[in-house]
């Protein structure tokens, strides 16, 4: 069921020194502090060549690292975080070999943007284990990169992957503005880099990719996403067009045509 060790946990009571211990004696590579106030942590990660090391410092007052730290004052480690491609079916399956799942068994959203559930650590030898879902995808996806690092078609795959299954948004910028750089032409990949930055609420920069990606290519999906960020852009002259013409353009295409008249509800009378 479980794949390979995506990190493991440590708890510190002084983040600023444990980034410096990390970064400056051990020499490693050390990311920003995220905070995640679902789960009453900041974290920061340390790549390292096989997994990564996930520092946890306490936020809020009900942070449950708060707890960990009374009874470990010097810190140590928090837990152990495997990877799994279905979240929901790892924990029908552990669930149903009686073991416990923390809270009420709902996946919650991750540091990484992915879901995540947490296991009693009466269950696994007093190790509290994390689980988080990492697509087969991405996993392969990734595999090509190390192979072909410029590929722009798996750059987009993977970003457009991480912008609609995730919240990884900038991440995901990242890949797709590094799969344009390599292929600016390609309507697939600005159509992406449009919905990405609808995702991270940079709408005026979405429109401007949506234009670029439609002029070239009228895909559907492509017409769908124009038309959305339209719509937050509140450039309902320029959507009634797209409408209409893409109306007539797709007049067999039922189902098509009933997203675009949803669409057209947006339009203020």
């Amino acid at each position: 069921m479980i794949g390979r060790l995506n990190h493991v946990a440590i708890a510190v009571p002084d983040l600023e020194a444990a980034i410096a211990q990390y970064r400056d004696t051990l020499g490693a590579e050390v990311g920003p502090p995220q905070e995640e106030p679902d789960h009453g942590v900041t974290v920061v990660f340390i790549a390292l060549p096989n997994t990564k090391i996930e520092l946890l410092y306490p936020l809020g007052q009900n942070s449950p690292i708060t707890g960990f730290l009374e009874k470990n004052p010097a810190g140590g480690i928090h837990h152990m975080c495997y990877e799994v491609p279905d979240i929901i079916a790892a924990r029908d399956q552990l669930q149903g070999a009686g073991a416990r799942v923390l809270g009420n068994g709902t996946p919650k959203i991750g540091a990484h943007g992915n879901p995540v559930i947490f296991l009693n650590p009466g269950d696994f030898s007093g190790t509290l284990i994390e689980l988080e879902e990492i697509k087969l995808m991405e996993r392969d996806l990734m595999k090509i990169l190390k192979i072909d690092k410029k590929n722009a078609n798996t750059l987009n795959a993977l970003g457009y992957s991480l912008t609609i299954h995730t919240q990884r948004y900038d991440e995901a910028y990242s890949l797709i503005y590094e799969a344009h750089l390599y292929d600016p032409g390609s309507a697939a990949i600005l159509d992406s880099l449009a919905w990405v930055e609808y995702k991270r609420g940079n709408y005026v920069n979405a429109l401007k990719f949506a234009e670029s990606s439609y002029a070239r290519d009228k895909d559907k999906e492509i017409v769908l996403h124009y038309c959305q960020i339209l719509v937050k852009n509140k450039s309902y002259n320029k959507l009634r067009t797209v409408i209409k013409i893409e109306s007539e353009r797709n007049i067999d295409e039922e189902v098509f045509i009933e997203k675009l008249k949803a669409m057209s509800n947006a339009i203020p009378l």
